[in-house]
C-alpha cells in the first residue's frame, strides 16, 4: 500500500491524500477519477488517495509487537527501550547511507553540513513537529523514523497507562486522547505545527495496538466495523471527523488482514510474510528510487507502465540490501 502510494501520488494531479492535513476537495477529485472509466487513472487515484493508510498498520503492529515483547521481557524498562533505540538508529544510519550513495549516483551535489543538519533534525525528531521539514528530510517517507523513535521512548508510559483499564473501561483512554487531539488539530491547521507527523497525533492507533495485545483480542464486532466504515467515509468529507479517520481505517484494515489470512493460498501468504520481513528496507529504498529519472517523469501513461519496472527493481534491490543489513546487525550484535 505504502510503496505504490509513494509512487502514485508523486504524479502531478494525484496528490490526493488527507494525511498530514485535510482538504475536502481531495475526495471529490478522487471520486471523479473513479468515475472516469480510465483504468490507469482509477488505479493511480486509489493508491494515491488510500495507500498511505498502510502507515497506520506500521504504527499499530509496532505498538502491538512492542506490547507483546514488553510483557515477556527479562530486562529493565530502560534496557528494553535502549535496545530498540539502538536498532532504529542503526537502521536510520543505514538508510541515510543508502540515500547518500543513491543521490550521488544521480550526479547530485551534496553538502556535508546540510546532511549533518537534516540528520540531526530527523534523529532528534524535531522535523516531525513542523510541516516545514516533515516530508523534506532526505526522502519523504523517512519522516516515519522520527515517529517510531518517539514511540520507543514513550512506549513504557503508554503501556502502564493502558494497563489500568479493563475491557469495559477501555473507551476512557481513547476519549481522553481525542479530547487532546481534536482541539490540537484545529490549532495546527492554522500554522506549521505537525500533529499527525508525530506519535501524539496517532496515539489512538498506538493505544489500539497495546490494548489488543494486553486484552488478547484480535477482531471486532460487526457493529464496530460498520461504524468504523461509516466514520471513515465521512472523515474524508467533513473535517470534524478527520482525526478519527486513522483509528477507523486501522480497524478496517485489521479485519481485512484477518479475512486475507483466512482466504489466501500458500503462495500469497509466503509473499506477504516475505514482504513483511523486508518491509523496513522497502520503506528505505522506495522513496529515493521513485526520484530516479526513469520513474519521476510527468507523463501519466509512462509512469503507469513503468511501475511494472519499478516494483521488481525495488524488491530485488531491497532483498540484496536486507541481506547486507542482516549481516551487519548480526556481526555488530545490534
Amino acid at each position: 500500500m505504502i510503496v505504490i502510494h509513494n509512487y502514485c501520488h508523486f504524479q502531478q494531479g494525484f496528490k490526493l491524500e488527507n494525511e498530514e492535513s485535510f482538504n475536502s476537495e481531495n475526495v471529490w477529485v478522487f471520486l471523479s477519477h473513479l468515475q472516469s472509466g480510465n483504468l490507469k487513472s482509477i488505479f493511480t487515484a486509489v493508491f494515491a488517495f488510500l495507500g498511505h493508510f498502510g502507515v497506520q498498520l506500521f504504527i499499530f503492529f509496532s505498538a502491538y509487537g512492542l506490547a507483546i515483547k514488553f510483557s515477556r521481557r527479562k530486562e529493565s524498562v530502560c534496557d528494553f527501550v535502549l535496545r530498540r533505540l539502538k536498532k532504529i538508529y542503526f537502521l536510520l544510519g543505514f538508510a541515510i547511507l543508502f540515500w547518500i550513495i543513491f543521490t550521488l549516483s544521480l550526479g547530485t551535489v551534496l553538502y556535508p553540513k546540510s546532511v549533518v543538519y537534516i540528520t540531526f533534525l530527523l534523529a532528534s525528531t524535531i522535523s516531525n513537529f513542523t510541516n516545514v521539514y516533515l516530508f523534506k528530510i532526505f526522502s519523504g517517507p523517512y519522516w516515519f523514523f522520527g515517529l517510531i523513535i518517539q514511540l520507543y521512548l514513550l512506549f513504557p508510559i503508554f503501556y502502564k497507562f493502558l494497563k489500568r483499564f479493563n475491557m469495559k473501561s477501555l473507551w476512557i483512554p481513547f476519549l481522553l486522547v481525542y479530547l487532546l487531539i481534536m482541539p490540537l488539530h484545529y490549532f495546527t491547521a492554522q500554522n506549521t505545527f505537525s500533529l499527525f507527523g508525530n506519535v501524539f497525533g496517532h496515539l489512538p492507533e498506538v493505544f489500539l495496538g497495546i490494548a489488543m495485545a494486553q486484552k488478547q483480542f484480535k477482531s471486532f464486532s460487526k457493529g464496530v466495523v460498520f461504524l468504523s466504515a461509516l466514520i471513515f467515509a465521512g472523515s474524508q468529507f467533513f473535517e470534524f471527523l478527520f482525526p478519527f479517520s486513522f483509528l477507523c481505517v486501522t480497524i478496517l484494515l485489521i479485519q481485512g488482514i484477518s479475512w486475507l489470512e483466512e482466504n489466501s493460498n500458500s503462495f500469497l501468504k509466503k509473499f506477504v510474510l516475505y514482504t513483511g520481513t523486508i518491509s523496513m528496507i522497502l520503506f528505505i529504498v522506495n522513496g529515493p528510487l521513485r526520484s530516479h529519472p526513469l520513474f519521476s517523469i510527468e507523463n501519466q501513461e509512462l509512469r503507469f507502465v513503468r511501475i511494472l519496472i519499478f516494483l521488481p527493481i525495488l524488491f530485488v534491490l531491497s532483498h540484496l540490501l536486507f541481506k547486507i543489513y542482516s549481516f551487519l546487525t548480526a556481526k555488530l550484535k545490534i
